[in-house]
């Protein structure tokens, strides 16, 4: 990073008044984000109109949704495609990536625990007391 590009504000005020947008401008984002996981979620479930490819899917062992078509084509593609074949390795939870930094922080809590007990240091007791009724 150059900070040579960074400005500074002049003011606390125009600090203020800039992540103020900021933040209007983030949360218009994830509402639109929202609106449109949302209507995925309902085009994914509506049946496919084309009894040929529906037939093809059920032939296939898939349902006959768009959801269904979705997945039959990352399935076929991932034999010959390498970003699909990782696309699907993700949505089943077998991703590389993911197992190495699950592995990862794995190693990482073993050393922390094993570090405490050198030091003579008890382990940190997180109590979810959130729901908790007074």
């Amino acid at each position: 990073m150059n900070n040579e590009n960074l400005k500074s504000f002049r003011t606390t005020e125009e600090a203020r008044r800039n992540g103020r947008k900021g933040g209007i401008n983030s949360g218009k984002s994830k509402r639109s984000r929202k609106a449109l996981v949302s209507q995925l979620k309902i085009v994914v479930t509506q049946p496919v109109a084309d009894p040929r490819i529906k037939e093809r899917l059920i032939k296939d062992g898939f349902e006959a949704t768009y959801g269904g078509m979705v997945l039959h084509g990352i399935v076929r593609k991932a034999g010959s495609n390498a970003n699909m074949a990782r696309l699907l390795f993700d949505l089943l939870g077998e991703s590389p990536e993911l197992k190495l930094k699950q592995k990862e922080l794995r190693l990482k809590e073993k050393m922390m625990e094993r570090d405490q007990a050198e030091a003579g240091v008890e382990g940190v007791t997180i109590v979810d007391d959130t729901n908790k009724v007074e």
